[in-house]
């Protein structure tokens, strides 16, 4: 049963503490030494000398020696050893030919923001792909996993270790374009990967034989957090419809479709003459030449142009269609409350107005600006974990208080502390006060005291975004938003608080 699977998990995963912290798994002895497994990018910072700890099932710390550490070349995994004379289980490793996708699944690992107590989460296998795949993320899962759970062990009803955790969706939140993408599933290495090295063989080489569905799921998971990747995304989905419909391939090709028109008109703004410095214009102008923004007419692709609202119009209609494939995908919904949101706005031929029209009346709603905050309800019904549809309601101001606004990111924060767009949306909440959004409170003084002590003040929450995205400059250039402002308004909180300028945040996917 799970308790049974559970005490397995338990029993072999261990904390790993370096220069991050994470988890581990123990998968071999001999004598006295102990093998374990984990993710290469837990243990890649530790420098010669720096202290690494691991503490296992009986609470036990053991020094590791630096030295031991090795990477399994070509994937995301890695190898550390400690000697110690207890006797400690180790992992049944599962065999790699009968890891196929649907197989319920548990994760266990220890997530920084609980404590460091042990975590289990129950999901599914999505796909179990065999084509190489970029660091050997080749499982995908539906478990609810958290920062500080990776390396931590993938295992079956049988007990037997599919894999090691990689990355989960939380782990991704800020990237070099500011995205938050939320696909509901999390990235995994198969464990078989370990068998091959330990035996001497190719750990990742050329797939035999024609590619599955899973080999898609695998390759278009891997590169939708890299910029620069979407119309391969779109390409990738194409090809795995020949297999037939399926909700997750169309989902990923609006998920697509929607971030090369994002990152376009990203650089097509921030690089604008005063809006970011000479170096920000050079890396937007080479993201744009690499995304092939450029329209017939050899303008940059923007929201206004036919080929921007063909694109939103494209990912709307797989949006729909992977909601009658899978009427419970939150996902879907969240991210076409996203579409709807903007192309409400910028959509000028009547021809794409029918079209979304369509769209969303036959989801059963009508094509109407408040009919989106319903959409993001729908998807919080579905997903009462899905932080980034908080977030999105939390931007729209028509028809809600301030208080309703701030409720919704205070649950999207509590949900992924990491979702740096929140609190950028807090601070400016926060900075604003409240009339401009019909909360029937116009005082900063009286808004102070009501919010200060627990949702802090513009700057603390604007050093909190700062803190996460790592530093102002990035800060600015992950925005994803139309910042009617320079990098010095970030630089200085003060300045960013004091002033009142309009500012549209973009919602997330």
């Amino acid at each position: 049963g799970t308790g049974d699977i559970a005490n397995v998990a338990r029993a072999i995963t261990v904390r790993l503490e370096g220069a991050i912290a994470g988890s581990g798994v123990l998968v071999g002895r001999d004598g006295n030494r102990y093998t374990v497994l984990t993710a290469w990018h837990v243990v890649s910072g530790q420098r010669a000398g720096e202290e690494l700890t691991l503490t296992t099932a009986d609470g036990k710390e053991h020094q590791i020696d630096d030295r031991t550490i090795q990477r399994i070349p070509d994937v995301d995994l890695a190898l550390v050893s400690f000697v110690d004379a207890r006797s400690y289980r180790v992992a049944v490793i599962a065999d790699p030919e009968r890891i196929e996708r649907g197989q319920q699944v548990l994760v266990s690992g220890f997530p920084y923001r609980r404590q460091q107590k042990l975590f289990f989460s129950s999901g599914t296998l999505v796909a179990s792909a065999k084509a190489t795949i970029d660091q050997g993320y080749q499982l995908l899962y539906t478990n609810d996993t958290d920062a500080g759970m990776s390396g931590g062990a993938i295992v079956n009803q049988q007990g037997e270790l599919v894999g090691i955790h990689g990355r989960g969706e939380i782990d991704a939140t800020a990237s070099a374009m500011g995205r938050i993408v939320k696909t509901g599933v999390n990235q995994g290495v198969p464990a078989g990967f370990y068998l091959a090295f330990i035996s001497g063989r190719v750990v990742q080489g050329p797939r035999q034989g024609g590619e599955t569905i899973d080999d898609y799921l695998a390759q278009i998971r891997s590169l939708l957090n890299q910029p620069g990747q979407e119309e391969a995304v779109v390409e990738l989905a194409n090809r795995a419809l020949k297999f037939g419909p399926n909700p997750d391939i169309y989902f990923y090709r609006a998920i697509g479709r929607w971030l090369h028109l994002e990152a376009c008109t990203n650089s097509h703004y921030v690089s604008k003459p005063g809006i970011a410095s000479g170096s920000d214009n050079k890396e937007f102008r080479g993201l744009a030449a690499a995304l092939n923004c450029a329209t017939g007419r050899r303008r940059r692709l923007h929201r206004v142009d036919d080929a921007a609202q063909a694109l939103s119009r494209d990912a709307a209609l797989d949006l729909a269609q992977a909601i009658r494939l899978r009427p419970d995908y939150a996902e879907a919904f969240n991210a076409l409350g996203v579409i709807l949101e903007d192309q409400g706005f910028l959509v000028s031929r009547s021809d794409y107005r029918i079209s979304f029209r369509r769209v969303y009346t036959s989801l059963g709603f009508d094509n109407h600006e408040d009919e989106v905050v319903k959409i993001y309800g729908r998807a919080i019904k579905l997903n009462p974990s899905l932080d980034i549809a908080y977030y999105n309601r939390s931007l729209l101001s028509s028809g809600r208080s301030t208080r309703e606004q701030v409720a919704d990111l205070r649950r999207a924060i509590a949900l992924n502390p990491s979702n740096w767009k929140a609190h950028l949306v807090l601070a400016y909440l926060l900075r604003h006060g409240t009339c401009a959004a019909n909360s029937g409170i116009c005082g900063g003084t009286l808004w102070s005291r009501d919010y200060r002590m627990e949702d802090g003040t513009c700057e603390s929450n604007l050093k909190k975004s700062i803190e996460i995205v790592k530093a102002p400059e990035s800060l600015f250039r992950a925005m994803n938003m139309q910042f009617s402002g320079e990098v010095s308004d970030l630089l200085s909180p003060e300045k960013f608080c004091s002033n009142h300028s309009g500012r549209a945040f973009l919602p997330s996917l």
